[in-house]
């Protein structure tokens, strides 16, 4: 239930023995910052911390990083709160907030990482420390903002975030749309020239309104 104990050992262990650390929260990472190789450590969090705890009164959430998205907005569409976060629902919530956390809603809403108000974090040293947004030393805003876009295990190992989520109720007239259709070699090449058009002209667009065009290919 708490892995504390195991992720400071690993860490004093790494720096004793002169390797290195990767650390994975489960789904995937383009760049391969949860990989590692030779005799180094993957340090796998994907079941390590599951915490939630909701405070109604502060707006407040303290949650574990090994949430999958699917799994944390199911949660918070139980609670009839949401957040900006990406669409592949087998990321986890660690490595997501690490790398910004960009997402269909960021035009609106801002990415998942303008959502935190503070984490917890294992530096190299195998100490641990709260991290916040405000925080009164200049070193540990410099780490906040480091860490929620340097990639996850740059600058240390996170545990938990927390972050204020929106609610449902103060946006009940927000709607999405999703459709998906198969490519036709005889479909009307005019559609996709207007869908392109539109990106290019996105700046232009209500701050308030989002918009995501995918073409894909498979068998």
């Amino acid at each position: 239930p708490n892995a504390d104990t195991d992720v400071k050992r690993a860490i004093q262990y790494a720096a004793a023995n002169g390797i290195g650390i990767a650390v994975r929260t489960g789904g995937h990472a383009y760049s391969g910052t949860s990989s590692t190789s030779s005799n180094n450590i993957q340090l796998d969090l994907i079941g390590a911390y599951n915490d939630w705890d909701y405070d109604a009164q502060t707006g407040l959430l303290r949650l574990g990083i090994s949430y999958s998205l699917l799994e944390f907005n199911t949660r918070l569409r139980q609670a009839g709160l949401f957040m900006p976060t990406g669409q592949c629902y087998n990321v986890h919530v660690g490595g997501h907030v690490q790398t910004g956390g960009y997402g269909q809603l960021a035009r609106a809403f801002g990415l998942f990482s303008d959502q935190i108000v503070s984490f917890e974090i294992f530096l190299a040293d195998g100490t641990k420390k709260t991290v916040a947004v405000d925080s009164a030393v200049q070193a540990d805003k410099d780490l906040f903002f480091a860490v929620l876009g340097g990639g996850p295990g740059n600058y240390g190992i996170v545990t938990h975030v927390t972050i204020r989520p929106r609610k449902d109720a103060d946006h009940k007239y927000s709607r999405a749309y999703k459709y998906v259709i198969p490519y036709d070699p005889s479909l009307d090449h005019g559609v996709l020239v207007q869908l392109f058009d539109l990106v290019r002209e996105w700046e232009n667009a209500p701050g308030d309104y989002d918009f995501c065009f995918t073409v894909a290919s498979a068998e």
